[in-house]
């Protein structure tokens, strides 16, 4: 590692007061100037109150500040936080949120030369850093880079060439179906509908959308997509009526396999945030694997995905021109970003780390689910969740809801992926 966290030299000219660690509810530090506020998500507390206690064991100065710790989860910041300039001074962020932050001037910016920049390219995977890359600068620590979905599945009833594939996956619950002396579908849980996953299905052949920011202000300007593409918008499109009619689909979320209630669903596109029930209920039969390829028109891909992170970030705006602050709140991101912190915070919530030396760890090496996440990241189908143009989720989730409901099909595909490509596109 490059930084020495104990070795950190602020400037002096602060106000006196040695300060505890507290909880609190409040927007902020209010007027108090001695008060650094770390927002972060409330399952997380333990953690983070964690790293704010070592951090101050090895930095003299923090222990000049009231840290206090403030519930709020990575997506909540721009609703919990009405005035930026009384928010937390340090807060937990997801990835899609980074240009939104960036126009409410509540994320300070990192120039990439500088030491800290370096520290952030040094250490982290090229995802991660491209994650917190706008506008020129860094505007963000990133941590965790597994905010996504992959195939979790009870191995004691398929095997790992059952779900390589969507055909073999299928024609394998099929058989099974056919052959239950119940009378039971059994089936793969995958929330279609809902536009996280539908989106990525269709990113399965190539298309995509693209925005275009105002690089001073952060107000999207321009937003282009090729969704309506007759190659690949329409095999995508295919792939999508294949899963949203297939009647060994269950169109679920967070559905846990084999759990009370989905005793025949054997296998879960689901998020790596249901590890440990999947875990917990799977037992012995736990496995999990990158989404299976699939085979349209003759070209076959892996079935895509959206791949979302979470960074922590300075909030310029409640820091002012505080440059002690600035200082000691950017040392603790380095801090709380760092390979042990992600450690620390893979053994307690299975969170998949940007740290190249957490990911070389035996721990990362040996997590089936991050492996799957990796595998799938190293395919050309998984697209990064930063800057998702407003009016994809309802898109995707309308042509998710119209497949399922009979709505559209082969025969008006085209002309539907061309509304669906069309409100995106209007997006600002």
């Amino acid at each position: 590692m490059k930084k020495n966290f104990k070795l950190l030299t602020v400037s002096a000219a602060i106000l006196l007061g040695i300060g505890g660690l507290t909880s609190c509810n409040h927007d902020g530090n209010g007027d108090d100037p001695n008060t650094i506020v770390v927002a972060g998500p409330g399952a997380q507390q333990t953690l983070i109150e964690e790293l704010i206690s070592d951090f101050k064991k090895q930095n003299e100065e923090a222990n000049n500040y009231n840290w206090v710790f403030r519930d709020m989860g990575e997506d909540q910041v721009e609703a919990q936080v009405p005035d930026p300039a009384a928010g937390p001074e340090i807060f937990h962020f997801a990835s899609d949120k980074l240009a939104n932050l960036f126009k409410l001037n509540m994320l300070q910016g990192i120039d990439k030369d500088s030491e800290t920049g370096k520290w952030i390219s040094e250490n982290n995977t090229e995802t991660g850093v491209a994650f917190a890359d706008f506008a020129g600068k860094y505007y963000g620590y990133p941590y965790a880079q597994d905010n996504t979905y992959v195939l979790f599945y009870d191995k004691s009833v398929l095997t790992e060439e059952d779900v390589s594939t969507w055909e073999n996956l299928t024609a394998k619950l099929k058989t099974l179906s056919d052959s239950s002396e119940e009378e039971a579908t059994y089936q793969i849980a995958y929330p279609y509908s809902t536009a996280f996953y539908g989106a990525g299905i269709m990113f399965t052949f190539g298309s995509r959308y693209q925005v275009e920011y105002n690089q001073t202000t952060g107000a999207l300007t321009n937003v282009t997509a090729d969704f309506n593409d007759p190659v690949k918008g329409v095999k995508a499109g295919k792939a999508f009526i294949e899963i949203g009619t297939n009647p060994y689909v269950l169109d679920g979320g967070d559905v846990i396999p084999t759990s009370s209630g989905n005793e025949h669903v054997v296998a879960s596109v689901t998020g790596t945030w249901n590890i440990n029930k999947i875990t917990a209920e799977l037992g012995d039969d736990y496995a999990v694997a990158k989404l299976p390829t699939i085979t349209i028109d003759g070209e076959t891909q892996t079935l895509g995905s959206f791949l979302g992170a979470k960074l922590m970030g300075v909030n310029s705006a409640a820091i002012g021109n505080d440059i002690t602050k600035t200082e000691l709140c950017n040392a603790f991101c380095q801090f709380a970003t760092s390979a042990e912190a992600q450690s620390r915070r893979h053994e307690l919530y299975g969170t998949g780390g940007t740290n190249i030396e957490f990911r070389d760890s035996d721990a990362f090496k040996n997590d089936l689910a991050q492996v799957a996440v990796a595998n799938q990241e190293a395919t050309n189908t998984m697209v990064l969740q930063t800057n998702v143009p407003g009016k994809l989720w309802d898109a995707f989730t309308t042509l998710g809801t119209d497949i399922k409901a009979g709505k559209t099909t082969e025969a008006n595909l085209l002309e539907k992926l061309t509304i669906a490509n069309n409100a995106i596109q209007t997006s600002r």
